[in-house]
Order: structure tokens, then C-alpha cells, then sequence
């Protein structure tokens, strides 16, 4: 339904034309895209709203359209290039003053660099990450931030220290985002539940996820 919303905002701005509507099209398809895994739409959509927002002279929008197209290069095999706009996003939202997307791009480019075995660097980042949820009092990118460290200590084989970490986004998120806490750890929480040896709590994070 929001992928229907953002076309038609897109082709009723582009008649009127109003390039802010356009922007908000693309980003809406840019990060849907990305929740459903469609790197590639996620990246092309990413890169309008980016040059949309450097055209009406809005660097929060340029940052925000950092994030998709950031996510969609890591999962396009492209590592550097995701850690490159990771950094212009993060600099941006220094500019802009915006803590909550700083605080969402350190959490999703901390688990890049684990990647690469930058293990101090990712903490760094988490924690980095987690204060600015703090600051900002925001229940999601705290719990993005706790996803990250799970996947920290997941890395590292300390599994029941993930698994504390996984079982702390939910908390965070509340009631109120029930739907979404599943999908935030699922795939993870199981993997870790399975290096332990926890097979029926890792059939229950896989049911929750839907897998």
C-alpha cells in the first residue's frame, strides 16, 4: 500500500511539479524497498531522493537517502562503497545536528565492519551509537543499537551475551511496534540459540520471524 502511495506521489509531483513530493516518493520506495530486500530499487530510488534533496538544498534529505542506498551497496557485495556512504551520512547528520539517523548508520555500519574483523572499530561505533539513542530517547535505534551488539558478541562466540541483546530490542521497542520486533533479530536469535544448542528456542525465533 505505501509503494502505491509513494508511485502516485511521485507522478502527481512530477505533473504539478513539485520536486519535495517526488523526494518523498523515492523515499518512501528507497527504504521499503530496502525492509524487503530489493537492493537494487532500494539504491535507484536512494540516489533520486539524494539528487532531489541536493536540488531543493536539503541536507537532511541527502543524509536520510544515505541510509538505503548505504544498506543496498553492503548487500550488493560492496563493501566499501557501503562504508563510504556510511561516513558521508554520518558527516552530514553532524552538519544537520540529526542524532537519530547518526545513530541508525553507526549501528547498521558497525556490522559491516565486523565484517572485516575491525572489532574494537564496531564497538566503538555501537557504543557511539547507543549514546545517541539515549540522547535523542528514541526506542528504535536503541534497539538497534542493542541488535548490534548482539551481533558483536554473536561474532565473537559469546552467545548468551547476543542473546541478551536480542532479547533487550523487543523491551526497547515496546507494544506498540509488535510487529516489527520479530523481523529486528529473528534470523539472529536463532543463530545464536542453535551455537548454544537451544534448538526449540531456535525454532521459536524462526516461527516469530516467519521463516
Amino acid at each position: 500500500e505505501s509503494n502505491e502511495w509513494a508511485k502516485r506521489a511521485i507522478a502527481e509531483g512530477e505533473a504539478a511539479p513539485d520536486l519535495e513530493t517526488v523526494a518523498s516518493g523515492h523515499e518512501f520506495l528507497a527504504e521499503n524497498m530496502t525492509v524487503q530486500g530489493t537492493w537494487k530499487g532500494a539504491a535507484e530510488h536512494a540516489l533520486q531522493d539524494i539528487a532531489l534533496g541536493r536540488q531543493i538544498g536539503s541536507q537532511g534529505r541527502v543524509a536520510w537517502g544515505h541510509f538505503p542506498w548505504a544498506v543496498s551497496s553492503f548487500h550488493m557485495g560492496d563493501s566499501v562503497a557501503a562504508l563510504t556512504r556510511f561516513a558521508e551520512c554520518v558527516a552530514l547528520c553532524e552538519r544537520t545536528g540529526d542524532r537519530r539517523l547518526q545513530s541508525l548508520m553507526l549501528s547498521h555500519a558497525s556490522l559491516i565492519v565486523l565484517e572485516t574483523r575491525d572489532e574494537s572499530r564496531a564497538l566503538e561505533m555501537i557504543d557511539q551509537a547507543a549514546a545517541l539513542a539515549d540522547a535523542v530517547t528514541h526506542v528504535h535505534m536503541r534497539a538497534e543499537a542493542s541488535k548490534a551488539r548482539g551481533v558483536y558478541h554473536l561474532r565473537r562466540v559469546e552467545h548468551a551475551l547476543a542473546l541478551a541483546c536480542f532479547d533487550r530490542c523487543p523491551v526497547l521497542m515496546g507494544a506498540s511496534q509488535s510487529q516489527v520486533n520479530p523481523l529486528l533479530t529473528s534470523m539472529e536469535a536463532a543463530e545464536a540459540s542453535l551455537a548454544s544448542g537451544n534448538l526449540d528456542r531456535a525454532r521459536l525465533h524462526l516461527d516469530a520471524g516467519g521463516a
